[in-house]
């Protein structure tokens, strides 16, 4: 049986199509770690853009995990930006922030979620000792839902059609 259910490479015939997708997988997702976006070490992005893809050819996987990136990194950068050392964020309001800008590249619906994510589900988060960072949680994602939408972060997750201007509203186009 192969590694992690996955197709194992051994049942596929060389020098097919199946072949070279499955030998492709690993270094796209490679380089798709390594033009990441933002980096949370050191100022890769200046203005929240992801970085610009050479191939050839749209691959959901690895679009996802550089949009993602981007989005982390820009969350990143704009919470230390906004808040910064003078207003200390919680952690749990910073994984909200950046939960939300997350959420938004990869075009979910802008609203705060009705229930946070499952690691606050457990008995301490339930209590009135565990609450508040909660509600901690909350409002950095309602935080990072508007900052986000100020950001242009949701253009992450548009693409431009021949009915569009660019911009991914009805307004301004993108660029000068």
């Amino acid at each position: 049986m192969p590694r992690f259910g996955g197709p194992s490479l051994q049942h596929i015939p060389d020098g097919t199509e199946a072949d070279a997708t499955m030998r492709r997988i690993p270094m796209t997702a490679a380089t798709a770690l390594m033009l990441g976006g933002c980096s949370l070490v050191g100022p890769r992005c200046s203005d929240c853009v992801p970085p610009k893809s050479y191939s050839s050819y749209y691959q959901s996987f690895s679009d996802k995990l550089v949009t993602k990136g981007t989005a982390e990194g820009c969350a990143a950068r704009d919470l230390k930006e906004f808040y910064g050392k003078e207003c200390a964020t919680s952690k749990h309001f910073a994984d909200g922030f950046t939960q939300a800008y997350v959420d938004v590249a990869l075009g979910k619906l802008a609203v705060v979620p009705a229930v946070p994510p499952s690691k606050y589900w457990n008995a301490y988060y339930r209590s009135c000792e565990g609450a508040p960072a909660v509600h901690d949680w909350f409002a950095g994602y309602e935080a990072g839902l508007q900052t986000s939408s100020e950001r242009g972060v949701s253009q992450f997750n548009r693409v431009v059609s021949s009915w569009s201007d660019g911009s991914g509203s009805d307004g301004a186009t993108c660029g000068p």
